[in-house]
């Protein structure tokens, strides 16, 4: 803090005082001190300001006296303490902290004000200008508040590998909401995710290290906020999707939030009989990005494995039946209900009646539940299939004493569809749609919002899009080859390719599900093409996901779109070309496509490069991931057995080498891994 300057200040009003000022005071001239904090917290700053006024001539108890005021961080105390020290009729107020400052500048306009605050003193309201402050408030301005992107990089420096953060601010400060957005703003440009945690004292700080240090929950409502609105299959939510952006994900975590209230679920339509794609949401964002009543319905293809989905109706045009209708009436009348009085609102009868109407009203968007159990329930028969450490993943552990359906199980309640009556709702919701998706993609094309099916298209985000790149938040350009000029891209997720542009010294990993945003292929980018051989023993690798330009910009190079070709095109092999299908992994090496595991861990198809020793180490990489896969649990846990590499049978293949190295057995149906139950 810059004392001297603040000393400084507080001697030249004393100086500035009257004569007939000072000619009226009784005895010597009173100072008044304003803090929000504690007078052991600001001890240090107390005695710098006792010695700044020796050093200027007024000494303590001899030609000044001192009152001081602590609010001890309760803030709301400051404007009573300076209301008190107006009473006691002082010449002069020196304030710290930027809600004693405004509690001084509320309490009087005559008497002198001289403050140090760390906040922006005209964007607070504290004075109308830094050259001409006006008024009888003066001080001084150390801008605490406006260096947090250089605290992030230096931080990023010490800690290069951190993809988390945590911001400790005080909630009661005026300048706190102003200073978080700014840290929220430099963490998303260097690519980081920031955690807001809030303390008002000591109790409170080390509270929050705490909750940093378990930040189970914390980092499961990070991964909720990226995917918002994203069609996720309701049966690898729990598997593959979360599991996926957290080391360690529990069940009960995703339980508590839920029943914290911080997390609210959707359907968007059914996949099957005993599946369907649901869309998660903070419950405080709910409200601005779930889709208008009324907005443009975008349709995308139905089958399962297709780049689209397609949302249900939401308000116009619905088809409900009579029971549908019943349920729908019952819970706008009575709010969230459980599954017995609403089966005995709707006339009773088979049971299984009711809960088919609930996921029909589910799947049309209409209604949710307030935990995640009855969503568990509805995929049990996949999930069964499938190990999850921590509580089980299907429900309670106990057995329900009362006839409600595991499926039925919760209280059921109405989503509150916004209207879009006037255009402004909707334009609102998209640009609210478009910030969503650029944080989630980083860099948005034509072909991902394709991909997610959002409703009204490209053309409902691409508005915001241009007024964003207008007010120089975003840049577009041609990042993606042979996609269009369409693409937008947040200035991180630029910075974070261009770091991608030499491949790492190990290989990094990420396994995720088909259908995962994550997962560019089949969405952004088409799936790469495989060039067959007369003995069909290995296969040409996929153009590299990530090369530099002959222009040192960084592209994105998708390759031949296999899906919807012959079964061999100029000796291309497409006879079990990959999909976005639900239950089929993706294994990325260094951000390229390595290999496709198809849903029954049965199939896999490869794209390993060419030359060594790139080849040798991607196709090790890959052979790790399948044996731990087999070990630890998939579609099929406690084992696997891969019957067909490429198309052909898997002990002929080029990756014969790779899996016996990781532990797999060659047998008469392909190579297999067993392992004994622990």
């Amino acid at each position: 803090m810059r004392r001297r300057d603040f000393i400084t200040l507080i001697g030249g009003t004393v100086a500035a005082w009257p004569l007939a000022a000072r000619a009226q005071q009784p005895t010597m001239p009173v100072i008044g001190y304003l803090s929000g904090g504690t007078s052991k917290d600001f001890a240090r700053l107390t005695a710098a300001f006792r010695q700044g006024l020796n050093e200027s001539g007024y000494i303590e108890g001899r030609n000044v006296a001192i009152e001081y005021r602590w609010a001890d961080g309760q803030y709301d105390r400051l404007p009573a303490l300076a209301a008190d020290l107006v009473k006691r009729q002082i010449a002069l107020m020196a304030a710290t902290t930027t809600p004693a400052a405004l509690a001084a500048k509320g309490a009087t306009s005559t008497i002198p004000i001289v403050f140090s605050i760390g906040a922006d003193p005209v964007a607070i309201g504290l004075v109308e200008g830094l050259s001409r402050p006006s008024g009888n408030i003066t001080g001084v301005n150390n801008y605490l508040s406006n260096i947090g992107a250089k605290r992030l990089e230096l931080l990023r420096q010490v800690v290069p590998k951190a993809t988390t953060i945590a911001g400790l601010f005080g909630p009661n400060t005026p300048d706190t909401e102003a200073e978080r957005r700014d840290v929220d703003a430099a963490a998303q440009s260097i690519g980081l995710r920031l955690i807001v945690l809030t303390a008002t004292n000591d109790r409170d700080i080390d509270s929050a290290f705490l909750t940093f240090a378990q930040s189970g929950a914390g980092a499961l409502l990070d991964a909720i906020e990226q995917l918002q609105g994203a069609p996720l299959p309701a049966s690898i939510l729990e598997t593959e999707i979360l599991p996926a952006r957290i080391d360690v994900y529990d069940p009960a975590d995703l339980d508590a939030v839920a029943a914290a209230g911080e997390v609210v679920w959707a359907g968007v339509e059914p996949l099957g009989e005993r599946d369907g794609r649901v869309a998660l949401y903070l419950a405080d964002h709910l409200p601005r990005l779930l889709p208008p009543a009324e907005a443009p319905l975008k349709r995308g293809p139905t089958k399962d494995g297709d780049t689209g989905v397609s949302r249900a109706p939401l308000q116009r045009g619905l088809d409900l039946s009579g029971r549908e209708a019943a349920i729908l009436d019952c819970l706008r009348a009575r709010g969230a209900s459980f599954f017995g009085p609403l089966h005995e609102a709707v006339g009773g009868g088979y049971p299984a009646q009711t809960v088919d109407a609930l996921w029909n009203l589910v799947w049309q968007g209409l209604i949710t539940n307030d935990t995640f159990h009855a969503l568990r329930a509805f995929t049990r028969a996949r999930v069964a299939r499938r190990k999850v450490k921590g509580p089980r993943p299907d429900g309670t552990s106990f057995r329900s004493r009362r006839l409600v359906p595991p499926s039925a199980e919760g209280r059921w309640v109405v989503v509150a569809l916004q209207a879009a009556t006037v255009k402004s709702a909707t334009t609102k919701w998209a640009a609210a749609l478009t910030e969503q998706l650029l944080a989630r993609h980083g860099v948005l094309t034509r072909e991902a919002v394709t991909a997610e099916a959002v409703a009204g298209g490209f053309g409902i985000v691409y508005p915001a899009l241009k007024g964003l790149e207008e007010t120089g938040r975003i840049r577009r350009g041609y990042f993606v080859a042979g996609l269009g000029a369409t693409q937008f891209a947040m200035p991180g997720a630029l910075d974070l390719l261009r770091s991608l542009r030499d491949a790492p010294d190990e290989a990094e990993i990420a396994v995720l599900a088909a259908t995962d945003p994550a997962n560019p292929y089949g969405a952004t980018l088409k799936w790469p093409t495989r060039r067959s051989t007369p003995n069909a023993r290995g296969s040409t690798s996929s153009p590299r996901a990530l090369i530099p330009s002959p222009s040192k910009e960084l592209i994105l190079s998708p390759s031949k779109d296999a899906r919807s070709a012959p079964t061999t095109v100029d000796g291309v092999d497409t006879a079990r070309s990959p999909t976005r299908s639900v239950g089929a992994t993706v294994i990325l090496v260094n951000g390229a496509l390595a290999a496709y595991l198809a849903r029954g861990d049965r199939q896999l198809v490869t794209c390993l490069p060419d030359a060594e020793p790139d080849r040798s180490k991607v196709g090790r990489a890959v052979a790790r991931v399948l044996i731990d896969r087999a070990r630890t649990g998939g579609e099929a846990p406690r084992g696997m057995l891969i019957e067909e590499i490429d198309g052909t049978p898997s002990c002929g293949h080029p990756m014969s080498p790779f899996l016996l190295e990781a532990g797999f057995v060659a047998g008469a149906l392909g190579f297999q891994a067993t392992f004994g139950r622990s």
